[in-house]
């Protein structure tokens, strides 16, 4: 899931009372299903004033999954292999951005 502020949902059509929600590609209007390949992993930070998207080493695609996960604790091993092996087929980028439907439109330019 990806987690939003409730400007951030207000602003994509998420109704919330919450000062932060979760919600998954569907939710926002992707259809998900299987088949589907994993083949770019976006490391966002929110606050900038301008928007940007640069390409990362694939070595941040293991560190941003890691640092994400929330039980890779249990099987630490099984863990690096997991972030690892996805790594190796994705390509990292960094998004800053301060206005998500800009963003939006600049992964959609840059990536589609």
């Amino acid at each position: 899931p990806l987690a939003l502020s409730s400007w951030s949902a207000s602003v994509v059509g998420v109704e919330t009372d919450e000062d932060e929600i979760l919600v998954t590609a569907e939710d926002l209007g992707s259809r998900v299903g299987p088949g589907g390949r994993l083949t770019d992993i976006i490391v966002s930070e929110y606050g900038h004033d301008d928007h940007t998207l640069t390409q990362l080493p694939k070595s941040a695609a293991v560190t941003t999954l890691l640092g994400m996960s929330f039980n890779h604790y249990k099987n630490p091993g099984r863990a690096f292999e997991i972030a690892t092996s996805v790594a190796a087929d994705v390509d990292v980028w960094q998004l800053h951005y301060n206005d998500p439907l800009a963003a939006a439109e600049l992964l959609a330019e840059k990536l589609n």
